[in-house]
């Protein structure tokens, strides 16, 4: 499908092609086929990254995300950082609902892969970037996100109290 149809000038088939990259991307990822999912991943982001469309672009910034998250089991956690970092900084202003999820998704997967790697002082910063750019949001995986960095937050202060 996606040989057959890519150089599409139709915008709807060209949805279902990066609906078939992305499903690929995930297949990959549930087999632990890593570096293949990345390479499909790129394939899809570098394919789709100017997109108008709004499905396939959360499509795109899904699929960044999944590329950090494959990074991480690769134990390349430079690489995710940097992924996640790619992320916050092109879609933070991004005003549909369903790419701020994806943002705050980063936030928190980079918050969580700095705790594993003992930064504790860029996971207080990224807790603190969380808190401030998300804690008015109505979206319930959002305000969870928030919850979680607070929690965080708050046990660095009892921690840290005694």
């Amino acid at each position: 499908m996606i040989g057959n149809f890519e150089h599409s000038t139709n915008e709807e088939v060209l949805s279902d092609v990066a609906i078939a990259l992305f499903n690929i991307g995930l297949l990959y990822s549930k087999e632990e086929k890593n570096k293949d999912a990345i390479k499909v991943y790129n394939e899809l982001i570098n394919k789709f990254k100017t997109t108008k469309n709004k499905n396939t672009l959360e499509l795109v910034v899904k699929a960044m995300v999944n590329k950090a998250a494959r990074y991480k089991e690769l134990l390349k956690y430079k690489e995710a950082l940097k992924v996640y970092d790619e992320v916050i900084k092109k879609y933070e202003k991004n005003k549909e609902e369903k790419i701020l999820i994806q943002v705050a998704l980063s936030l928190h997967n980079k918050a969580i892969l700095l705790g594993e790697m003992a930064n504790e002082e860029q996971l207080q910063e990224v807790c603190d970037e969380i808190i401030e750019k998300f804690s008015n949001s109505k979206d319930e995986i959002i305000s969870n996100i928030v919850l979680t960095a607070q929690v965080i937050k708050d046990k660095e202060k009892f921690n840290n109290s005694f």
